[in-house]
């Protein structure tokens, strides 16, 4: 969608997404979010998660598309699991989650959209508000009943630093998933996210990661250091000696009319304990 001249001005919009199940006949997954333009504030280059990047919608539909490769059913998760997205910005990978797993049989997911600048956080806490709040019935009296009734959140927010992650509620239990995409924007944020999710993942989780590569600008070769990262020997271990480990990693083209012109093509990596 194309914002308006007034919403230019505030730098932010609403934007609508629609991402089609495996099955033709099931609705689409939908999700509305405010987003804006990072770099508002020039002192403050941390505040890119106030925008969607290409790589959460690429990711939002290949989880939409093709649940079970990522363990989204309730064989792989079982009744209440625990998911964890690192560097959520505006929420979508986590709102289409919220959506989502109810329909894979799996009601009972807690879902945690996670992130460390405050106006990201804000506005995160706003976007998972939006989504779920039921519209007033037609039939309703505005005299006897609120606008909008509030719906049980499949989604909650939390303030993490993945430098000195907290690891109070709702992160004090281990995650059987975590989740990110394009979470990595300096050399050092590979590092911090490989030790912050060796301190959340579960012994039998599983990190799924989804990288920008760019071969020009400011963020060139940023991507690399993820392997770097997750490939060096002293890497932290966990409770019971493991490390975690890149398992499996694959080259995705990128998809014409999302994203940036400075991506080149994304990386999935699958990353668990070895």
């Amino acid at each position: 969608m194309t914002p308006t001249d007034d919403e230019q001005g505030d730098q932010s919009y609403t934007r609508h997404f629609s991402f089609a199940l495996s099955s033709p006949s099931e609705p689409p997954v939908a999700v509305h979010l405010n987003d804006g333009l990072s770099g508002r504030d020039s002192t403050d280059p941390d505040d890119v998660g106030l925008h969607s990047w290409g790589v959460s919608i690429v990711l939002s539909r290949q989880l939409c598309a093709e649940p079970a490769r990522f363990g989204l059913t309730s064989a792989a998760l079982g009744p209440c699991p625990r998911i964890v997205e690192l560097g959520a910005g505006t929420g979508l990978i986590s709102l289409v989650l919220g959506s989502l797993l109810p329909r894979l049989a799996v009601p009972s997911a807690a879902v945690i959209a996670t992130d460390y600048h405050p106006a990201v956080v804000a506005n995160l806490s706003a976007d998972i508000a939006a989504n779920f709040t039921s519209p007033p019935s037609p039939l309703s009296s505005s005299s006897s009943i609120s606008s909008s009734t509030p719906r049980k959140p499949q989604v909650e927010t939390a303030f993490l630093d993945w430098s000195r992650p907290s690891l109070v509620a709702p992160l004090d239990n281990k995650a059987d998933m975590l989740i990110a995409a394009d979470a990595v924007y300096a050399p050092e944020h590979a590092t911090w996210l490989r030790d912050c999710a060796t301190t959340l993942l579960s012994p039998s989780g599983v990190f799924w990661l989804l990288t920008t590569v760019r071969q020009k600008g400011r963020f060139n070769g940023v991507s690399d250091t993820v392997e770097a990262s997750f490939e060096a020997r002293d890497r932290p271990t966990g409770a019971d000696g493991r490390q975690l480990t890149i398992l499996h990693a694959e080259d995705h083209g990128k998809t014409k009319g999302v994203g940036r012109g400075d991506e080149s093509r994304y990386k999935l990596f699958r990353i668990g304990w070895a």
